[in-house]
């Protein structure tokens, strides 16, 4: 029997000590949450430390609840309304989803703050690079659980409780994966009868053995994977993870543009940057050689597939070599420690913004008797025959340049080249008798 047609609740209703008299469900649940997140969670820490969290705007899964109360039995109603019975109800305040407010309270709490004296939980786990592919045990650690405190937390306030006594023990995080487990002892006979080929990369003059991690790795095989890949029963190259390999491999060992110290004539020991001297790997060719290796499961013991190699295999400048120096505009060429050529020069014009960049080049070719093109800051085109052409840097080269009549001094200031290094006929013709095809080229201030 429906008595109950307005939909309120009756007079004398109270909700978790709360008077929901004549109001409608909806407005029943704002009153409730209200006074609900106007308490404010109280942490006891012990020693007299308190910490507080903010219940401001927290929502409850409370409307099913708030329903069921609205309309009362027969007999509840005829008590209600002959004043033999108080309508008193108690609900579990379900917490539907906390706030920015409670986050930020919880995440600031000094409990959960990182200690230097904490130990962290660890899993069992199997060392991918041991010979045996030893399991390592587990690690009880004393760092805090933080959603084992925030359930508690959480089930205390929907009881209409608003204190923790907080005890770090109950909060301990532990370990999920024990070195007893059977699976881990499953995934470690699987990694013994792998047959793995073994890497070695020859890089500048040194072995790189890679680990046994990364080349599991380089199979998809890591310690998240190793139950997937023994279902699978075959080992197959990873694409994604060959890639990433041959990248890090490209970073850590390519030394093209790097910075490196340098004799210089006038000036004593140096630091230069920039320029394209140096190792650099060709990553395409790499990842398409080491993925057919991989697939073929061969020992590997070469040097990387490289676009570019120093002229001195220890990766240095060495004893053979074109120095120029901007400051002083003097050019030298050295071959085998001996100085060849010595020569005034005329680099770019500084005025006009076309400065020689400083770096470690190659020669990239040398080339006899031909017409250098351009354009000039104002606009206009130049043709400058020379008789020797020695580019490094793009458009950039050593040349002879005869419709000069002097050389050197500060004439590169603002007189000086479009970044060209000019020099007299017979040194620009001795240099190109001397030097050959990625010769080393040294820029400097």
């Amino acid at each position: 029997m429906f008595l109950n047609k307005s939909e309120t609740y009756l007079k004398n209703t109270y909700i978790n000590g709360i008077d929901c008299s004549g109001l409608t469900v909806s407005q029943a649940k704002e009153k409730i949450v209200d006074v609900w997140n106007k308490n404010v969670f109280i942490i006891n820490e012990g020693n007299g430390k308190k910490e507080k969290i903010i219940l401001s705007n927290v929502t409850y899964n409370i409307d099913e609840q708030l329903s069921d109360i609205v309309n009362p039995g027969y007999f509840s109603y005829i008590l209600h309304k002959t004043h033999l019975k108080e309508n008193k109800y108690t609900i579990t305040m379900t917490v539907k989803e906390t706030s920015d407010e409670f986050n930020d309270s919880l995440k600031n709490l000094s409990i959960l703050e990182d200690k230097k004296d904490v130990t962290k939980t660890q899993n069992a786990y199997i060392d991918l690079n041991s010979s045996d592919y030893e399991i390592v045990k587990e690690v009880y650690g004393t760092n805090i659980d933080s959603y084992l405190l925030k359930k508690d937390i959480l089930k205390l306030i929907s009881n209409g409780e608003f204190t923790l006594n907080y005890d770090n023990k109950n909060y301990y995080d532990k370990p999920e994966i024990l070195s007893t487990s059977g699976i881990l002892k499953q995934e470690q006979e699987y990694l013994k009868n792998l047959d793995l080929p073994v890497i070695t990369y020859k890089m500048q003059n040194k072995d790189v053995k890679i680990s046994k991690e990364q080349i599991l790795k380089l199979y998809g095989i890591t310690n998240k994977t190793i139950e997937t890949k023994m279902k699978e029963n075959k080992l197959t190259v990873d694409k994604s993870a060959v890639k990433s390999f041959v990248n890090d491999l490209a970073t850590k060992y390519n030394t093209s543009g790097r910075m490196r110290e340098f004799k210089s004539t006038m000036s004593g020991t140096i630091s230069i940057t920039g320029g394209d001297y140096g190792y650099v790997i060709n990553k395409d060719k790499e990842i398409t050689k080491l993925t057919s290796e991989l697939n073929r499961k061969k020992d590997i013991n070469r040097k990387p597939c490289y676009s570019q190699t120093p002229y001195d295999t220890s990766d240095e400048v060495g004893d053979s070599y074109v120095e120029i120096d901007l400051t002083n505009q003097k050019l030298w060429v050295y071959k085998d420690g001996k100085k060849i050529v010595t020569s005034d020069i005329v680099t770019g014009d500084v005025s006009g913004g076309y400065s020689t960049p400083a770096g470690i080049y190659y020669l990239k070719y040398k080339q006899r008797d031909t017409t250098l093109s351009g354009n000039n800051a104002d606009g206009s085109t130049y043709n400058s025959p020379v008789s020797y052409w020695m580019p490094f840097n793009g458009g950039i080269g050593m040349h002879d340049a005869t419709w000069r009549s002097k050389f050197g001094g500060t004439i590169y200031k603002n007189s000086g080249s479009h970044g060209c290094i000019n020099m007299p006929k017979n040194n620009a013709k001795k240099t190109y008798e001397t030097i050959e095809t990625n010769y080393p080229i040294v820029v400097h201030y």
